[in-house]
């Protein structure tokens, strides 16, 4: 796999230089445009060696705001699928050019998975797993692919090791929750969602899921507790 010792080196990639121009024409208006969201842009997991020269690090910035320009994310629909595979070629030069690509990986699978391409988005999130194991967002995003197949068993142990590597990863907490839940293991999904609650205690979706697992065991009025304060958050959990 080639690598490159500083961004002017004379085998970067066409593709990638000409993005980089692009890049320093719009990064301006971009940033003053649009705020730093948590986990919008993707960060180096510090178990795991990440190293590329500054040049890729702006460019996977730059592809991760791209695709997530081209997808709504509260209604899960692709509105510009050109963004998207843009992206992707983007993801996938850096790939090429740079030593331990685990993040770029995991991105480019994200990008697959919003244009429905699961397969192609598995064998990314494997690969940035094999470079780095311990990387919680594609752990838990592995776990989704596992999921939709109803593998559920591989899926728990992801969405386990997600959590186990990041304890405060709230995404993970909640689907390991579900998981459970999904095999009447209703005691562990709950201790799952409240542990999710202690990191965000008005999160209307894990109260409706503790109040819906306690109605599930027979227990009603502890459901009943936990349900009204999710529809006092949020009335459209009534529906």
């Amino acid at each position: 796999m080639p690598t490159l010792s500083k961004p002017g080196h004379r085998n970067t990639p066409v593709f990638i230089r000409l993005a980089a121009i692009l890049l320093l024409c719009l990064v301006g208006y971009a940033v003053s445009a649009q705020p730093l969201y948590r986990r919008i842009v993707r960060v180096a997991n510090p178990l795991c060696h990440s190293n590329p020269p500054v040049i890729y690090e702006v460019l996977s910035q730059f592809a991760w705001r791209l695709e997530n320009m081209g997808f709504d994310k509260k209604t899960w629909i692709v509105r510009d699928s050109v963004r998207i595979r843009l992206a992707i070629r983007l993801y996938t030069n850096i790939i090429k050019a740079c030593p331990f690509p685990y993040i770029s990986y995991g991105s480019r699978g994200m990008a697959h998975f919003r244009l429905g391409d699961y397969d192609a988005a598995y064998t990314d999130y494997q690969s940035a797993l094999a470079i780095c194991p311990e990387d919680a967002w594609t752990l838990s995003n592995i776990g989704y692919i596992y999921f939709i197949r109803n593998e559920l068993p591989q899926a728990e142990q992801v969405y386990k090791d997600a959590v186990a590597y990041d304890p405060d990863f709230l995404d993970a907490r909640r689907n390991l929750g579900v998981v459970y839940a999904l095999q009447k293991r209703f005691e562990e999904a709950i201790t799952e969602w409240k542990a999710g609650l202690n990191l965000e205690p008005d999160n209307a979706t894990l109260l409706f899921f503790v109040g819906s697992a306690y109605k599930d065991m027979g227990q009603a009025e502890e459901s009943k507790i936990w349900l009204e304060q999710a529809y006092s958050i949020n009335p459209a959990l009534k529906k």
